[in-house]
């Protein structure tokens, strides 16, 4: 069960609609440099919002005290079908850089054992290889991102999800994320939902 983090009440303006989508952001307008997305084109707006929050989240993730995997760069690696590629280039390419690190992103079609990235993001057309997948990313310090609800109770840490609502809302798996020695804010985690379950078996 999702179990809100925060009230949103608590974060005026955060919830604002954009044509007919309310783009919930529960508190990331207080976050530095963080703030609402204008968008004209409706048949859009969800997947350009979904590529800003995918990299306004950097900031918020600890990644554990070792070697970056990525390199000099945050390496961002999108896996499967990306609805959002031209949203997230036209960004990064806007914002090319996060807390003195270039960011630098991939397509592939599918995950290999010899990808290396510090944000993996799965596509819904890779639902079936998703198990696979994320025996992949184990023990790499690789921060997993979905926007599947099937895959938010199934080893993802971070999902973006149009919920029943009808609003973008962050979930996060902070149990899973801690199994791989990353963690999340507490600015985030207040204005997030929570899933808990258990990390993926072997």
């Amino acid at each position: 069960m999702l179990k809100p983090a925060s009230s949103l009440a608590a974060h005026p303006g955060a919830i604002r609609r954009l044509g007919g989508i309310a783009v919930l952001w529960a508190g990331m307008t207080a976050m530095p440099g963080i703030g609402m997305p204008i968008l004209e084109n409706r048949e859009t707006e969800e997947f350009a919002v979904k590529a800003q929050i995918l990299v306004k989240l950097i900031p918020y993730v600890r990644w554990p005290e070792v070697p970056n995997p990525g390199g000099a760069s945050l390496v961002i690696a999108v896996v499967g079908s990306s609805p959002f590629q031209d949203h997230l280039d036209r960004y990064i390419q806007q914002n090319p850089s996060v807390q003195g690190r270039s960011l630098r992103v991939i397509y592939v079609p599918q995950m290999t054992d010899d990808l290396t990235c510090d944000l993996l993001f799965i596509c819904p057309s890779q639902y079936r290889a998703s198990k696979a997948i994320l025996e992949r990313t184990r023990g790499r310090a690789i921060l997993t991102v979905a926007d599947d609800k099937r895959l938010a109770k199934s080893g993802v840490m971070v999902s973006l999800l149009v919920l029943e609502d009808n609003k973008v809302h962050i979930v996060l798996n902070r149990r899973v994320a801690q199994a791989e020695h990353l963690d999340f804010s507490s600015l985030l985690l207040r204005m997030a939902k929570i899933v808990d379950t258990p990390p993926p078996g072997p």
